[in-house]
């Protein structure tokens, strides 16, 4: 048996939902933690936790805390902790984070940066750069 740490992130407390069938065009932020399973094109800044449901989607890129993903990111995603893909997660753009966790079937088409625990974030600004997802 093996004794690991099983370090899920809390994708419970959310306080802001967009819904099925809702298309957000713009920059969007939010100090609290963020469902999404409509549409949001644009960059996404997120002091708490982000989960992307199957049906969801963003175009753009993405600062966050934690984030589950379940449905389909086209652009740079940075996470300050962990970065989690479902087996219908689909990513095309370049990921930072601490801890990923892909499951089977979960998909990144692009670059892919882990940090060690003293490393931190670079800012969004600069990785975009990097990790343009039209380079994919």
């Amino acid at each position: 048996m093996l004794k690991g740490k099983n370090k899920k992130a809390p994708y419970e407390n959310i306080d802001t939902i967009i819904s099925e069938n809702v298309l957000f065009k713009g920059d969007f932020n939010s100090e609290g933690s963020v469902r999404i399973d409509g549409e949001v094109e644009g960059q996404v800044k997120i002091k708490g936790d982000l989960v992307l449901g199957d049906k969801g989607s963003i175009k753009g890129d993405i600062l966050v805390a934690n984030i589950l993903v379940s449905g389909t990111v086209e652009g740079t995603i940075v996470a300050e902790g962990r970065l989690e893909i479902t087996p219908t997660g689909k990513i095309k753009g370049g990921v930072q984070c601490k801890t990923l966790v892909v499951e089977e079937g979960g998909i990144i088409q692009g670059n892919c940066k882990m940090l060690m625990d003293e490393e931190t974030t670079k800012p969004l600004d600069n990785l975009t750069k990097l990790y343009s997802a039209a380079d994919y």
